[in-house]
């Protein structure tokens, strides 16, 4: 079961699983409409339609993918990052005999900025969110390893900078390409403006 499934992520592990799995069954799951076969529409705050549909499935894997890093809003980041999630996780907890893996994809924004002249990241490092979506993220890490002590199955990943085909315009490689294709068409002057130029960050393509 994917949550998030209309999203840059989910989409693209949807695909993965279907082309690499065609006989596994994958549930998706969105507040938006996905032409998927398996698809719900279930807002992850209505525990009760959550809960039903694992009870249905009992999904043995469930990529939590559900979420926004779009947005500079706290409020707005807790609901969706954070509420969500622990409803989510008390929707698993609320079927009877059943213990699936839940994969819990955080982010390094969590670490904020990190001097890596002197040491590379890794998970020992200590989170320094230096913005509301990293602090989001940080404490739905922190939800993730409680509801792990709690006895559920959970495995953490923090993920770094995504791009590939799709980036959405949100991440910054989505919008460097928009931008580049405007440049291109002449429908914008030629150059891209970034916030910092001596910024190091490790990105990962999607379809990896």
């Amino acid at each position: 079961l994917i949550t998030g499934a209309a999203g840059f992520i989910g989409k693209n592990l949807a695909g993965y699983i279907r082309n690499l799995y065609p006989n596994l069954r994958v549930i998706s799951v969105d507040v938006k409409t996905v032409p998927a076969q398996n698809f719900y529409k279930v807002d992850l705050s209505n525990k009760s339609a959550m809960t039903s549909l694992l009870k249905k499935y009992r999904p043995q894997v469930i990529y939590h993918l559900a979420g926004t890093a779009g947005e500079n809003n706290l409020e707005k980041l807790v609901n969706a990052n954070v509420v969500n999630t622990c409803s989510m996780f008390e929707s698993v907890r609320s079927v009877k005999k059943y213990s699936p893996r839940i994969i819990l994809p955080s982010s390094a924004a969590e670490y904020g900025n990190v001097n890596c002249g002197k040491a590379r990241i890794n998970e020992d490092s200590p989170a320094k969110p230096v913005n509301f979506y990293g602090l989001s993220k940080a404490i739905q890490t922190e939800i993730g390893l409680f509801y792990s002590r709690l006895g559920l199955d959970v495995v953490v990943g923090r993920i770094f900078n995504i791009s590939g085909p799709g980036t959405p315009q949100n991440l910054v490689a989505g919008r460097i390409a928009r931008e580049l294709a405007l440049i291109k068409k002449g429908k914008t002057r030629p150059f891209v403006l970034v916030k910092s130029q001596n910024t190091f960050r490790d990105f990962l393509d999607i379809r990896d």
